[in-house]
């Protein structure tokens, strides 16, 4: 729209000076002044002292609405368009022009011809006629030399052009103010994926300054986290031709944050006007939302699981959720159960007994750790009655306090207690939700419920003991408990919800992590009554958050360890052969006297030892990475460096390889390959091995590869910790490739090196 606008005005500007491109400047005529006239023709006034040629031009420009004042202000003559536009006469002229009534609402005509006149400088305003339409009024002076003739009054139609940037702001407002109210963080990136602008939300969800984030690469940003091969496909390639990209995963540690899973969603505008794309990426931080559907796909599993009848209802008494067992049980579909009111289940004469039980079970809440048991009789959807065991309890939820109901077929004459223990035990199983602890704490009188399943994750065992706060933060370790207080006052002001992570101090002196969220319940005035949550033991997970950063470190120290050892054997051997020819090199060219005889065999000798610094070189590259390994495949390559390292180190290298999978990954190709690179490297430095074996062989699962010789072999524990054998940056390359890597060694019988990786790393 706004490029639509502004070639229109494009037009009117080069029209409008199209128009007066070829007038002549007004200058002193020869002729006698002769009495104004008005030219019937084109409605133009008779000037005096105007040229021939200009005159002329005034006629073809007879339909741009302007009108010539002399500098008394006076109308000297007018266009036909001025004369449509202003309603003007042939008895107009010599009229001073303010007289006129002139349809745009202006009053001060008189200051703006003043102005002209005294400024000699163009005078230019927006005005609107009385229909409301636009126009640019200009009042340009008129000169001839340093003389000045008049004022010319020219108006040009820009009423299109006006609503159409009106527009165009209206619409660029919209999707400024509609960007920064959206919750997700939103990033707008040019076609070269250069960071154009970005919305609050990004800003504060990734910790980050608007002076670190535009003019910015894409892939540049933060950490680099977003610099993701897929991605970079994604944007680069399949974002252009389809225009949209949606529900893209990465999970990286970002900075600030940790390990994230954030989903991006992406498309691609272009202009109607044919200007250039720009991409609107949209970034979800998935991470919670996505435990907490794992979680969900958890207690539905359980739910399902159960050979009980479970449901609950919401707080007007109508069915909220329902599992297939009672489906089964009263002979409705799961939608005929949702929404059906709970007392339908049960008989008529036991209806009462239902409601009376309930009320007790909430009126005594406080005071009661276990449910209530109600042994009534049930209907099925046909009408059919049957025996049940009914046992009573409740979950809080963001609709309120749902009841919950465990319910047992008497039918077969199952003993009540029996049904009652079987209900007790589901009934747990719901609540533990894979290891999950609730409880409930009370913000007046400090007392806390917990079930049964808080104590373990605390160090303790399971009881009915209800801690207060000053208890429960005595078991926070001593650096956490100001973050935990922080996060549940904050959460009783109601600047948000309680969320923590933070490390216990079990008993016995281990160290726990727990993640803790719960919600505060308010009364009718807004004050907090309890705060109800849920606690989960997060130690495996940061565990594995801390094994992945060393594993990290380790393989840093590992990269450049294989750095430090190119560089040795550059410098020890290349350089040194390359120092050598330069100084030999340079003997030859000081002594103008060397016999050409001598000189010929002294070039011979140079060309030997320059193709031997070329060879050197050639294993070198070959040691980082041989392009045989992407052109002939792993096994050919590992063949080939075998009966190189053999005539190379004058060490009998056997090779051999059986039910190789069709095809290998590089990333595994090349871990595989570095890792028989060491261990030769290893049998020939440090075992003095005479003979070595290497076998690469496909399994059910992955691919294996062995290196086995008869050196000296070592004890393992020395082996593992001798640095310059590069066992630790094998056995790191390996796990970041999950897979598994053992070593086997004794004094005097060799060194067995295994690696193998799975097949769905591999590929």
């Amino acid at each position: 729209m706004v490029r639509k606008a502004m070639a229109k005005a494009e037009e009117l500007r080069r029209n409008g000076k199209g128009s007066g491109s070829g007038e002549a400047k007004p200058r002193e005529a020869a002729e006698e002044p002769r009495p104004p006239k008005v030219a019937a023709s084109d409605g133009l006034a008779y000037q005096p002292r105007r040229s021939a040629h200009e005159i002329k031009h005034l006629f073809t420009s007879a339909e741009m609405p302007m009108v010539f004042l002399g500098t008394d202000g006076r109308i000297q003559r007018f266009t036909s368009g001025a004369q449509k536009l202003w309603h003007l006469m042939a008895g107009d002229v010599g009229r001073p022009f303010a007289d006129l009534a002139i349809p745009f609402g202006i009053t001060d005509w008189e200051e703006l011809v003043a102005g002209a006149i005294e400024s000699r400088k163009t005078m230019a305003r927006d005005v609107q006629d009385d229909a409301g339409r636009w126009y640019h009024l200009r009042l340009r002076p008129d000169r001839s030399g340093n003389q000045l003739l008049g004022i010319r009054v020219l108006l040009l139609d820009v009423d299109t052009l006006k609503r159409n940037l009106e527009e165009a702001h209206q619409a660029r407002d919209f999707l400024e103010a509609m960007a920064e109210t959206c919750s997700k963080p939103l990033v707008i990136l040019d076609d070269d994926l250069t960071v154009i602008r970005a919305t609050r939300s990004y800003y504060t969800t990734f910790r980050t300054t608007r002076q670190e984030t535009e003019g910015r690469g894409f892939f540049e940003l933060g950490g680099r986290q977003w610099n993701v091969p897929q991605l970079q496909h994604l944007l680069q390639e399949v974002l252009p031709r389809n225009q949209r990209l949606s529900d893209f995963e990465v999970e990286a540690d970002f900075p600030m944050l940790g390990m994230r899973k954030m989903i991006l969603s992406g498309q691609m505008i272009r202009p109607e006007s044919g200007g250039a794309p720009v991409i609107f990426l949209a970034i979800e931080d998935a991470t919670e939302r996505l435990q907490l559907e794992e979680l969900a796909r958890e207690k539905r599993a359980i739910l399902e699981a159960s050979i009980q009848a479970i449901v609950s209802t919401r707080p007007d008494g109508k069915i909220a959720m329902a599992n297939n067992r009672a489906t089964q049980m009263f002979g409705y579909s799961r939608n005929g159960l949702l929404g059906l009111p709970v007392e339908r289940l049960f008989s008529r004469r036991h209806r009462e007994a239902y409601f009376a039980g309930r009320k007790a079970y909430f009126e005594n809440l406080s005071n009661r750790s276990a449910g209530v048991r109600l042994d009534l009789r049930g209907v099925r959807k046909d009408g059919t009655e049957f025996p049940m065991a009914l046992y009573l309890s409740h979950v809080e939820s963001v609709v309120g306090t749902l009841t919950l109901s465990l319910i047992t077929d008497l039918t077969q004459g199952r003993p009540a207690e029996e049904a009652l223990q079987l209900s007790q035990e589901h009934l747990t199983m719901v609540q533990q939700t894979t290891g999950f602890g609730f409880w409930e704490w009370d913000a007046g009188s400090e007392r806390a419920r917990c079930s049964p399943e808080w104590g373990p994750l605390h160090g303790l065992p399971p009881s009915d003991h209800t801690p207060t706060q000053s208890e429960w933060l005595a078991l926070v370790y001593p650096d956490d408990r100001d973050q935990v207080t922080r996060a549940l006052n904050e959460a009783l002001e109601g600047a948000k919800p309680y969320q923590a992570e933070f490390r216990l101090m079990w008993p016995d002196g281990s160290v726990h992590w727990i993640l803790s969220r719960g919600n505060v319940i308010r009364d009718g005035d807004g004050k907090p009554q309890r705060i109800t949550g849920v606690s989960v033991d997060i130690t495996a997970r940061k565990r594995v958050e801390e094994e992945w950063q060393a594993l990290s470190a380790k393989l840093a120290a590992a990269q450049e360890e294989e750095r430090r050892r190119i560089s040795r054997e550059l410098h020890d051997d290349l350089v040194q052969q390359l120092a050598g020819l330069s100084i030999e090199m340079g003997t030859l060219t000081n002594d103008p006297r060397t016999d050409p005889k001598r000189l010929k065999k002294h070039l011979r000798s140079l060309r030997d030892r320059l193709i031997q610094a070329a060879e050197t070189a050639r294993h070198a590259a070959h040691d980082l990475h041989p392009s045989e390994l992407d052109d002939l495949g792993l096994a050919a390559t590992l063949r080939a460096y075998c009966e190189d390292f053999g005539q190379r180190e004058k060490i009998a290298v056997e090779f051999a390889s059986r039910n190789l999978p069709e095809a290998l990954s590089r990333e595994a190709a090349s871990c595989l390959f570095k890792v028989m690179q060491e261990s030769l490297r290893n049998a020939a430095k440090h075992a003095n091995a005479g003979r070595v074996s290497v076998v690469l062989e496909g399994t059910a699962g992955g691919i294996r590869l062995h290196v086995e010789d008869t050196g000296i072999g070592f004890a393992v524990p020395s082996l593992v910790a001798a640095a310059g054998l590069g066992i630790s940056g094998m056995k790191e390359r390996i796990h970041l490739m999950k897979g598994r890597f053992t070593v086997h060694s004794e004094a005097d019988r060799g060194t067995r090196i295994t690696a193998e990786l799975p097949l769905s790393r591999s590929r």
